[in-house]
């Protein structure tokens, strides 16, 4: 009777070290990121600029992107979202008659007698191409609409004609952690997309006052404890590339 009780437990103890093995193996590559990988605090200068990068961003948000994968449109939109004042010229471009003339079968129409001009040469869209997404693909430069500028592009210049427009689509952004393992930055992030003309979204988070009149009052600030109750998980995924980070990926790690 002892002997056979000592099979079952030698039995048993060997099943579970087989299945040690087993799902040890099986996951080999998430224990292998785990030592190797080196916990970052926000404080940390390359974090902060990474994460300023696709903070608050609504533009590139899906369940999983890839850089690489990206459209001429999507890189173009993206670059107009993070443009900083020294990457434009703005021009105020007198009207003749009806029309606002800038060369190259450009011009625009106005009925207030001038056309506030915003110009963008094709060379910033491929600077910021290589430094956020380290692709140099030719882009193609058709004309567009977007955020408050209609574009049209010629001689290697965008030429935007300026006109109303306020976002109704915000965006906030709650950090949660960050790491490196080797040569990437691993950026975690809780993210709340709130669409102002959804009228029982926009007034169950800030109120019937701001919803009602959303036009003529300051962007509400939103806690960040809120968001990340609210919010979906992102992580974002940069490979270094010489002496830069590039965004290589972004995806979900959890929905609500």
């Amino acid at each position: 009777m002892k002997d056979f009780i000592k099979t079952i437990i030698l039995v048993c103890i060997i099943g579970l070290i087989g299945f040690l093995i087993f799902y040890l193996v099986g996951n080999k590559s998430y224990y292998i990121k785990l030592f190797t990988q080196t916990d970052l605090d926000i404080n940390d200068p390359t974090v902060e600029m990474l994460f300023n990068r696709v903070k608050n961003n609504t533009h590139l948000r899906k369940p999983n992107m890839v850089s690489a994968q990206l459209s001429s449109d999507e890189i173009i939109k993206f670059v107009f979202d993070s443009l900083e004042k020294d990457d434009y010229k703005d021009k105020k471009i007198k009207a003749e008659k009806i029309t606002c003339s800038l060369g190259y079968g450009v011009f625009f129409t106005t009925n207030t007698g001038s056309c506030n001009v915003r110009i963008i040469t094709n060379d910033t869209f491929m600077k910021y191409q290589k430094k956020y997404f380290n692709t140099e693909i030719p882009l193609d430069y058709v004309d567009l609409k977007y955020h408050g500028l209609k574009c049209e592009n010629a001689n290697k210049r965008y030429y935007c004609l300026k006109y109303s427009y306020f976002e109704t689509l915000l965006g906030y952004s709650a950090f949660n952690k960050a790491y490196q393992d080797k040569d990437r930055i691993y950026i975690q992030e809780y993210y709340l997309n709130v669409d102002l003309e959804d009228k029982d979204k926009c007034n169950s988070y800030f109120g019937e006052e701001y919803c009602n009149n959303y036009t003529k009052m300051e962007r509400p600030v939103l806690d960040e404890e809120f968001i990340k109750k609210q919010g979906v998980l992102f992580e974002h995924v940069f490979l270094k590339d010489e002496d830069n980070f590039y965004l290589e990926k972004s995806y979900t790690v959890s929905e609500r």
